[in-house]
């Protein structure tokens, strides 16, 4: 039985906080066990530790006006503290009950990711320790540690009082291993151009929390890669969490995602996460999703959030949360062949290799959709972002041009995927009366070529050369070709071409490019 929760305001250091005691009595003079079998913990109610800010449309560094921007808290923290069974009694003080370097504090079990009441901090009958931080992320401790620095007494210097604050520590020097093991799922929030979706969030515990992902009934467990989060700072004070979180994960097999998909769950994209705040304010977050580029070539969506100053004219200087995103290529080249998939044995894809020269793209255009295919686009044009790629032909010719392509995230379930790149590649490119969505389309399709000269087939062993032209222009594709035509990633292809071919010049000086 539990007894409070008391509690106490101090001013002098803005100390805000609610006590509770369990299986503990005052017997007159200490706190005594009520029952020496039973634990016997102290629970301590801190303030909501993080603040969730809406992120603006990019602004320039020095702005007019501009809109109030919104936020929502955390709920509240609850720490948890067993008392070792060589501690006897303890006196009735704040100072007694703030000391928490002579106790122990209590982990949520991993594995366990539901209480044993909704909304409570109880598993397996006990009492945890449960931060939500950041807002709808529910983590706790990955390992032994301990509480040090929280101030008994207010502290003062100069005349001046020092915020009351307590520092987490680990056993690897200082830093500490933090586990996710839920997300608040009924309580919305702000998230457009925030980095930290609620899907990333979602990745987060999944790859953290070490909970078993069980297949069908009598299958073996899904493996995940899993690894705590870094913290190399963790401070709760009464106005928020001072903290430096990192997470890296690696690659899940493909067997892995494939089971996941299977069973209608999203397969995690996540590769790291990086996150830094001071009092509970956002300072800096940058998330790395993986992917792919609609060619095939691996890529990662980068988004990174930062707290910026701007100056306005009638209230000085204003920080404001601004959102960046870009595309980083990390597969610069891609082959292509008979074994790649293709309906024809490589025939529709006159290249071999396909070789993107941009590392990474400028800023994108926001807000990036999360867990959704997209046209990369750029934020200073709002239009699309032309890529440079190289193209080796069959006669390792190298041919150069640009082309607009479509990133497509990890671990989307693969009737989706198709779905969303059926809607990117909606239209006719060849209609002769095209509509807007049409023309687009033949705008990012068709490509100028300049009149290189490439071998748009194998030329034969004993001729080569000639399946070798001019070409003015290629019209991609897509995916597999065909009456079951569908799109897929990595299967790019040429479904026209306008070609000059000398034989037929010769006898016509005039014609025109051949279109096929």
């Amino acid at each position: 039985m539990a007894e409070g929760p008391f509690r106490v305001v101090r001013p002098a250091d803005m100390l805000v906080v609610d006590i509770g005691l369990v299986n503990l009595r005052f017997n007159g003079r200490h706190l005594v066990r009520r029952d020496p079998g039973a634990p016997t913990l102290i629970l301590v109610g801190l303030p909501p530790q993080h603040v969730l800010e809406e992120v603006p449309a990019p602004v320039s560094p020095v702005v007019t006006a501009l809109d109030p921007m919104k936020a929502v808290t955390a709920d509240s923290t609850q720490l948890a503290f067993s008392v070792p069974a060589d501690i006897d009694d303890l006196e009735l003080s704040l100072a007694s009950l703030l000391n928490w370097a002579r106790l122990v504090p209590m982990t949520v079990p991993a594995g366990l990711q539901s209480p044993d009441t909704a909304g409570s901090t109880v598993f397996q009958g006990i009492p945890r320790s449960v931060i939500e931080f950041p807002t709808r992320l529910l983590i706790t401790y990955d390992e032994p540690v301990d509480w040090v620095g929280s101030r008994h007494e207010p502290q003062q210097v100069n005349g001046r009082t020092a915020l009351w604050h307590t520092r987490l520590h680990g056993a690897r020097d200082g830093e500490v291993l933090l586990r996710a093991f839920a997300t608040v799922a009924d309580r919305s929030g702000l998230t457009a151009n925030n980095p930290l979706t609620v899907e990333k969030l979602e990745d987060i515990v999944t790859l953290t929390s070490r909970a078993e992902l069980s297949g069908p009934s009598g299958s073996l467990p899904i493996e995940v890669p899993s690894a705590p989060l870094q913290a190399e700072q963790f401070i709760m004070t009464p106005m928020g969490t001072s903290a430096h979180l990192h997470g890296a994960w690696e690659r899940l097999s493909s067997e892995s995602e494939r089971r996941l998909l299977d069973l209608g769950k999203r397969a995690p994209n996540l590769e790291t996460y990086d996150h830094i705040t001071g009092l509970g304010r956002d300072q800096y977050i940058r998330v790395v999703s993986r992917g792919r580029l609609s060619t095939g070539h691996e890529a990662q969506l980068v988004s990174e959030l930062r707290r910026l100053f701007v100056a306005r004219p009638n209230d000085g200087i204003v920080a404001y949360l601004q959102s960046e995103a870009r595309v980083v290529v990390k597969q610069p080249e891609v082959q292509y062949g008979s074994e790649t998939g293709f309906t024809h044995g490589g025939r529709e894809m006159p290249f071999r290799a396909l070789r993107i020269t941009d590392r990474v793209t400028p800023p994108l255009l926001q807000p990036v959709p999360d867990n959704e295919a997209f046209w990369v686009a750029l934020q200073s044009s709002g239009g699309d972002h032309e890529f440079t790629l190289i193209g080796t032909d069959h006669e390792n010719r190298k041919v150069s041009f640009t082309m607009p392509l479509v990133f497509v995230p990890d671990g989307l379930e693969k009737a989706r995927q198709e779905t969303q790149l059926k809607d990117l590649y909606a239209g006719d490119p060849n209609a002769t009366a095209p509509s807007p969505i049409d023309q687009k389309l033949k705008g990012r399709m068709s490509r100028p070529m300049g009149g290189q000269v490439m071998a748009m087939a194998q030329p034969p062993a004993d001729a080569p050369g000639s399946t070798s032209h001019a070409v003015g222009r290629l019209t991609f594709g897509l995916g597999v070709t065909g009456p079951a035509g569908r799109p897929v990633v990595g299967l790019p292809h040429v479904s026209a071409a306008e070609v000059r071919v000398p034989a037929v010049e010769q006898f016509t000086p005039r014609t025109p490019a051949i279109s096929r």
